[in-house]
């Protein structure tokens, strides 16, 4: 497949078909050459600086599309996804098109994200704050979240001193 130019208009049919070719790859466990992969995240940078295109791409989810990227061998291929999600988050057009519900289920998807590529949670932050910078308030169940994260680990370990002491 030809990739489109940045200086030219990218058509519908053209994101149709790299998302088609993201959900062939995810069929078959992405066993394709590091290069091509290396095409498809260039080109979701390139889309991802137009707004007019953005909205062909929230409106088929492409978080789940691009999980199995974050998961790759290559390390280098996981932050660059995140990078396109912090790229769309920041566009206006594109934080426009979400409910409250949906920014939290995004901010969520990024969590799960983080968590499968072992990646620096500085990162996964910058993207919440750059796509959540008018309203704080999706922040807060994340938050909620770590704590409540924080206290099973704690408890965790007490239940481990509880049962070494009864030994």
């Amino acid at each position: 497949m030809m990739y489109p130019s940045e200086g030219h208009c990218q058509s519908t049919s053209s994101v149709d078909d790299m998302l088609l070719k993201l959900k062939l790859y995810q069929k078959f466990n992405y066993k394709v050459k590091l290069n091509k992969l290396r095409d498809i995240i260039s080109y979701f940078h390139t889309v991802c600086q137009r707004p007019n295109m953005a909205r062909f791409l929230i409106e088929r989810d492409i978080g789940k599309l691009l999980l199995p990227l974050v998961q790759h061998r290559d390390p280098s291929i996981g932050p660059r996804v995140l990078d396109i999600y912090k790229q769309l988050c920041g566009l206006d057009e594109f934080q426009a098109r979400f409910t409250s519900e949906e920014r939290l289920a995004l901010i969520r998807n990024m969590r799960r994200m983080h968590s499968l590529a072992q990646i620096d949670s500085g990162v996964v932050w910058s993207i919440v704050q750059a796509f959540d910078r008018n309203n704080p308030r999706p922040m807060k169940p994340l938050i909620e979240y770590k704590r409540r994260e924080a206290r099973a680990r704690e408890n965790i370990v007490e239940k481990i001193y509880e049962v070494r002491n009864w030994i």
